[in-house]
This record gives C-alpha cells, sequence and structure tokens, in this order.
C-alpha cells in the first residue's frame, strides 16, 4: 500500500539509501549504520534501535509506577479532605456553643465581646469552609490528570519502536511535570478569640504538691482534689533531684486502658 510504501521510506536513509536501524540518544534520531561513523555522529552514544525501544519501556513502566503510587496517596488525601469538608460545619457549630455556653457564666456586660468572638468564629469558619472545598477540587482535578497520563503512557509502551523513540522525550518530560507540586490536605486551625476571666476562673482550681525525693514513698496516692504537683523542687525552684532508686515512683493501676478521658 501506499502507507507501506512511504513508512519504507522514511527509514531509509535519504544519503546512503540503507535502513535506519541505528538510535542516536543525543539528537534523538535514527541513523543507517554509515551515518552513526559520520563525523557529526561519530562521538554520540548509539544503540540499535529494538535496544533503545527497550529501554525506553523501561523508564515509562518506571515512571508508572511513580504515577500509580501519586494517584494512590492523592486518592487518599482527597478522602481526608472529604471528610474534613463534610464535618466542617458541625466542627463550626460546636466551637459556637461552647463559647456561648462559657459566656453564659460571665456578666452580662460581656455580651458585646460574645457577640464578636462569635462573629469572627463564624467568618473565619466559612472561610476554611471555601478552601477546604478548592482543595477538594484542586485534587479531584489532579486524579483526572494522573490517570490521563498514566493511561497515555500505557498506550506510548505498546506502540511500534520507531514511534515510540520518536515521541519519547515530550511525553516523559510532561510525566515529570505532572508529578510536580502534588496537592496536599489542609490542616485547618479555627481559632477563637479571648474570653475575659476565663484564665483566673479555671485558675481557682489549680492546687500544688512538691514531692521531695527522700520524703516521698510508694505507699503515697494521688487524690482527686490534687491536679497537679511539681517533683524535686525546694522553695527557692532550685532542683536538687538525684537520679537514686528511690528517687523514680511509678503512680497508678497495674493495668493499661485505651480511650479518651477528661
Amino acid at each position: 500500500s501506499l502507507w507501506l510504501f512511504l513508512s519504507s521510506e522514511e527509514q531509509m536513509c535519504g544519503t546512503h539509501r540503507e535502513t535506519k536501524k541505528i538510535f542516536c540518544e543525543v539528537d534523538r534520531s535514527l541513523l543507517c549504520l554509515l551515518c552513526s561513523s559520520s563525523q557529526e555522529h561519530r562521538y554520540h552514544r548509539h544503540r540499535p534501535i529494538e535496544w533503545a525501544a527497550e529501554e525506553h519501556r523501561e523508564k515509562l513502566l518506571q515512571k508508572m509506577q511513580s504515577l500509580w503510587e501519586k494517584a494512590c496517596e492523592n486518592h487518599r488525601n482527597l478522602n481526608v479532605e472529604t471528610t474534613r469538608t463534610r464535618c466542617w460545619k458541625d466542627y463550626v457549630n460546636l466551637r459556637l456553643e461552647a463559647i456561648r455556653a462559657e459566656h453564659q457564666k460571665m456578666p452580662a456586660f460581656h455580651h458585646e465581646e460574645e457577640k464578636h468572638n462569635l462573629e469572627m468564629l463564624k467568618k473565619k469558619g466559612k472561610e476554611i469552609f471555601h478552601r477546604l472545598h478548592l482543595s477538594k477540587a484542586k485534587m479531584a482535578h489532579r486524579m483526572e490528570i494522573l490517570r490521563g497520563m498514566y493511561e497515555e503512557l500505557n498506550e506510548m509502551c505498546h506502540k511500534p519502536d520507531v514511534e515510540l523513540l520518536q515521541a519519547f522525550g515530550d511525553i516523559l518530560h510532561r510525566s515529570e511535570s505532572v508529578l510536580l507540586h502534588m496537592p496536599q490536605p489542609l490542616n485547618p486551625e479555627l481559632s477563637a478569640g479571648p474570653i475575659t476571666g476565663l484564665r483566673d476562673r479555671l485558675n481557682q482550681f489549680r492546687v500544688h504538691i512538691t514531692l521531695h525525693d527522700e520524703e516521698a514513698n510508694s505507699d503515697i496516692f494521688l487524690y482527686e482534689i490534687l491536679r497537679s504537683m511539681c517533683i524535686g523542687c525546694d522553695h527557692q525552684d532550685v532542683p536538687y533531684f538525684t537520679a537514686t532508686p528511690r528517687s523514680f515512683l511509678a503512680w497508678g493501676v497495674q493495668t493499661f486502658t485505651s480511650g479518651k478521658y477528661y
């Protein structure tokens, strides 16, 4: 056919009328044996077309592996961002209720402070919610790009040797650029304004206890009323705690439990 004739003509060297069987890795061109020995190409690195094509397929497979790993990482990050976006409004409402509960314990003249804190928290919550949506959209878009690039590399692996070699440089460059700048999940922090008098009110529950290394023994129990302690300091806050077997005590039960305790 005409296509086969033109294809065969493309594989013929116009100067020497020999079949191009050599691949030059420097200028990525196909050469006949005589051209590869010429002054222009003599010091270049050459490979038979079949060998060069197999080496390039190996590089494509390695790049496909990298794309697969990045796609899995992006998928995990997308799941994280989706969960945060879905739960964010509930989290903001919980923080708002906590602020209202604290201000109910304060005098009535703190109403303006409460209003200001609630408005600032709502505004910050909406901003972060918008950023979460944008982050999720970027990850979804990146997933489509990674999937498309992976499929393109897979198709390239199955192309004829000559076509693979001629298009390899462009597709490798594009696949490397796709792997750069992967979007990462946000780490949103929702800070609230200070509540006047809250620290002083909490400090009313503080109780200090000092344990001395020569006085403490393993029969001492920490009662509920004792909420903080200082080990090994005298009245001038000068440490004199020495590393002796009698100095290290462990308080608590001899079992382990899991969960959150408040």
